[in-house]
């Protein structure tokens, strides 16, 4: 049985992806293009926006060390903001 395209996407994006694969490549991007749309009206309306300070170079160090922002302020004890993070 032959794969069918969803027609979410511009059939022309699917050019070089084999036919078999089209429909999973059209869920994948339409999923990526609805996350992008949404972020793009958040950034625009500039929601959420958290401005943040660390006290000093190491602090920011294991900022950036951390795996991801939520696990660092987890981490740190500081629940409330990962908590912000996470619903924002």
């Amino acid at each position: 049985m032959a794969a069918v395209p969803l027609g979410l996407i511009d059939a022309s994006r699917l050019a070089k992806i084999p036919p078999k694969h089209h429909a999973e490549h059209e869920f994948c991007f339409h999923i990526h293009d609805s996350m992008l749309s949404m972020f793009h009206e958040l950034a625009r309306h500039q929601y959420p926006t958290i401005k943040l300070e660390f006290a000093d170079p190491e602090e920011l160090n294991k900022f950036q060390s951390s795996p991801d922002p939520i696990t660092y302020f987890i981490n740190s004890g500081n629940r409330d903001l990962a908590k912000r993070l996470t619903v924002g």
